[in-house]
């Protein structure tokens, strides 16, 4: 089965302007999950749409909403981020349902921000540009050096919809036009674990540009778990569907810029940190300062290696920029995925103030009241192979296989 690939932009050749402040929402309610506008705030040359021209008045979501819904329900945004706004198009388009209170609703998700470019330092740092996915709450990286236009992509998803079973290619798709707007070359694919809230789409980025893909050495641990929770006796669990594997102290370049590998455990087995030059994508160990830390109690999690792996991430330098693998946006702030280590020490509210004993207490209390992640089953089963979906069977059809009573947190415990 073909995964959907992106259609063209729809062009808008009246009133068109360019604003860099629109943007586009996901609810911060974890239950609802629509796809929605995102806008772009790096170099003008990577802006290639223009956006029908509206008042910043909360009156006019109708006719955004309406624009938005041309061509299928999805669109191109200056970053280049497809998005299906489906959500928005069952309750605001069809219905035609534009109450004042609506059309705050629909106003206020199509102004969320979801690309962000955080420039390079000086010497040997890299460019970071994020690209936030509402629906999985995760976030995606184009780590590039400025000398040589090298780049890595860190953690890329691939589109999945549970509730059909569709799959899709717009966000890694939308990575790749970015790499092509900017002339940046893809030097690695890395994942830094394998995921439980996303399928990962490294295989997909490494067949469209050739690049090699990385992940931890310790793979092979959560490998051996999951292939026997899934049943898979054939799995191979020696890690040979990723192109390298890293392990601590182990450093590679992009371009110029030098690399370092922190195994950082606790949330998973595999889980590793990158430190590139003032840079490191901290994946799920620490999540923004006004939120705290990632769970620790899937299979093979720990809150003891937990905290021991924040704790050298917390003993890098000060300024640091630490990048985040989600972000779940409380309060309803914007999604927001860069800060500092001194800012995670004083500001987190696991972390500042506690000790060893106080955090773990703390996060078994927290990983005890959470359900497991709605697509746990479904994306271990294919990022512990790399990102790569089950082989079509007879019919030509993919099939995932969904263990019964495999994990503890249902919903009802």
């Amino acid at each position: 089965m073909s995964r959907k690939r992106r259609p063209e932009p729809i062009q808008h050749q009246a009133n068109q302007q360019h604003d860099s402040k629109y943007s586009c929402e996901d609810d911060a309610d974890k239950h609802q999950q629509p796809h929605t506008r995102v806008p772009h705030q790096a170099e003008p040359e990577v802006s290639h749409f223009t956006w029908k021209d509206v008042s910043e008045s909360p009156d006019d979501c109708g006719s955004i909403a309406a624009t938005c819904f041309q061509g299928g329900g999805i669109f191109l945004v200056d970053c280049c981020l497809y998005s299906k706004i489906s959500y928005l198009y069952n309750n605001y388009y069809f219905k035609n349902s534009y109450s004042a209170s609506d059309r705050k609703h629909v106003w206020r998700r199509l102004r969320m921000q979801t690309f962000a470019l955080s420039r390079s330092s000086g010497e040997g740092t890299p460019d970071v540009a994020g690209f936030f996915d509402p629906r999985t709450f995760s976030v995606q990286y184009v780590v590039s050096d400025p000398a040589t236009k090298q780049c890595a992509i860190i953690d890329p998803v691939l589109d999945f919809d549970e509730k059909s079973g569709a799959t899709a290619t717009f966000n890694a798709d939308a990575l790749l036009e970015y790499v092509a707007k900017q002339a940046l070359t893809v030097e690695w694919i890395l994942d830094t674990h394998p995921h439980a809230d996303h399928f990962s789409a490294a295989q997909y980025l490494k067949e469209q540009t050739g690049a090699p893909t990385a992940i931890g050495q310790y793979v092979t641990q959560v490998q051996a778990l999951w292939k026997e929770i899934y049943h898979w006796p054939e799995m191979p669990t020696d890690g040979r569907q990723w192109d390298t594997l890293f392990t601590e102290g182990d450093t590679f370049h992009i371009g110029e810029l030098k690399v370092g590998v922190l195994h950082s455990p606790g949330h998973t087995l595999a889980s590793i940190t990158y430190l590139i030059g003032d840079t490191a994508f901290v994946h799920d160990t620490l999540f923004q300062p006004d939120f705290g830390t990632a769970r620790a109690d899937f299979p093979g999690g720990s809150a003891k290696a937990l905290w021991d792996s924040i704790q050298q991430i917390l003993a890098l330098p000060d300024n640091t920029r630490l990048f985040t693998g989600h972000d779940y946006m409380p309060n309803g702030r914007e999604p927001n995925w860069q800060s500092s280590v001194a800012e995670q020490r004083a500001n987190n509210p696991h972390l500042a103030g506690k000790n060893e004993q106080d955090y773990i207490a703390l996060r078994h209390q927290r990983d005890s009241e959470l359900p497991m992640p709605k697509l746990i089953l479904h994306a271990l089963q294919v990022n512990t192979r790399g990102g790569r979906l089950p082989e079509p069977e007879a019919n030509g059809k993919r099939y995932l296989k969904i263990p019964l009573d495999a994990l503890e947190g249902a919903a009802w415990d």
